[in-house]
């Protein structure tokens, strides 16, 4: 008969693998047994977040609350359902869009919630010319965007 002794550090070393071994087990059967699944009753958001140049925050703002906003307004779209001002951090502004249409509104070169926001965009301005005129002067505020998704689930 074939006698096995082992030091206490090759005995930790054993029970560390028969441990291991039992986790890997446990997820490959845990794994087999899952059924597909999608999120149910999910909220999807665009979270942007905006650091400004140093100045133009202000400009920016104002751009944003005479013209962005009230073309929205105008065209019946959605505007943030959410905007902080940061304290902390890289950068100024978050501003928090719901997805209206889940995932599915990321499908869109051009979506005609947008289609509908320029119109009126245009409208506000008076022209094409200075609506373009506009969104570049907000983008000349502009010094860096981080774009995030982020899903809430309804309880």
């Amino acid at each position: 008969m074939l006698k096995l002794t082992l030091k206490p550090t090759d005995m930790r070393l054993f029970k560390s693998i028969i441990i291991f071994s039992i986790l890997i087990s446990a997820c490959e059967i845990s794994a087999q047994e899952t059924e597909p699944m999608k999120y149910e009753n999910s909220e999807w958001y665009q979270i942007v977040h905006v650091a400004y140049k140093n100045g133009k925050q202000g400009e920016a703002r104002k751009i944003i609350n005479d013209y962005f906003k009230k073309a929205a307004s105008e065209a019946g779209v959605s505007t943030p359902v959410m905007e902080l001002a940061m304290n902390t951090g890289e950068y100024d502004y978050l501003y928090v869009w719901k997805l209206d249409d889940g995932l599915e509104t990321l499908n869109w070169k051009r979506s005609p919630r947008s289609i509908k926001w320029w119109k009126a965009m245009v409208n506000i301005a008076g022209s094409e010319e200075k609506a373009n005129e506009i969104q570049e002067n907000y983008s000349n505020c502009v010094a860096s965007v981080k774009t995030e998704i982020a899903r809430s689930d309804k309880m």
